[in-house]
């Protein structure tokens, strides 16, 4: 952190533990224990998108591009009363933050406001949930431009991003945990995935979710209970 220009050596009248977190089959991660600070500072609110609204448009779009903010917390710097209250002591000296430190409870706020002014008027092909940023369109020159005024905003705002977590123009993509798929996919799997109604209660169950209320119930209405 200190090659990086994230933290420099430095003191303060207050001081956060630093502590290393075990990782299975992988390095130690240096964590800040900021939960006492956190007790004493104004929680700030910022309205999180509604992911599954957003995934549903997302999902009839022909082309999707994700974009991953490298280590998106630190590209938001901190003022010197904040470096003030963030900083940190370990075995080995004491420091105060550049940047936006991880656990601090109102970074997800400022970084989700960060976005949403990055981003304003793009609403209608952007989607952004923190450092990821998803990128849709319907035809492959409207995409071409949409991916190049969001990179367009990511220079000018001195932002950076990591290229092994990108993914560009796909047509099937994992983002937020969620598959985006179009949309008559996403509703074929449902009624594949669908348990087989072997009782009436449990066929008109499967019915009034709307799922066949088309082509299988005059089918089933048709039929007399005692049938198969």
């Amino acid at each position: 952190m200190l090659k990086l220009g994230i933290i420099e050596v430095g003191e303060s009248d207050y001081m956060s533990p630093m502590i290393l977190v075990e990782v299975a089959g992988k390095e130690p991660r240096s964590c800040i224990d900021y939960r006492k600070l956190n007790g004493i500072i104004r929680t700030e609110y910022f309205p999180l998108p509604n992911i599954e609204e957003r995934v549903e448009k997302v999902s009839v779009a022909k082309f999707i591009t994700v974009l991953d903010l490298s280590k998106g917390y630190w590209q938001i710097p901190l003022s010197k009363t904040a470096q003030r209250y963030a900083a940190f002591c370990t075995s080995f000296g004491t420091y105060r933050p550049l940047r936006m430190s991880f656990g601090l409870k109102n970074a997800p706020y400022f970084f989700s406001k960060l976005m949403a002014e990055l981003l304003n008027g793009l609403v209608d092909f952007v989607f952004p949930y923190l450092v990821d940023i998803a990128i849709f369109s319907d035809t492959w020159e409207s995409h071409l431009k949409h991916v190049e005024m969001v990179l367009q905003r990511i220079n000018k705002a001195k932002l950076t991003i990591k290229p092994s977590k990108c993914k560009f123009a796909q047509q099937n993509i994992k983002f937020l945990g969620q598959d985006f798929r179009t949309l008559s996919e996403v509703k074929v799997q449902a009624v594949l995935e669908f348990p087989t109604p072997r009782t009436k209660t449990q066929i008109s169950a499967f019915l009034s979710n709307g799922l066949l209320e088309h082509t299988a119930a005059p089918f089933f209405r048709g039929r007399n209970h005692h049938d198969g």
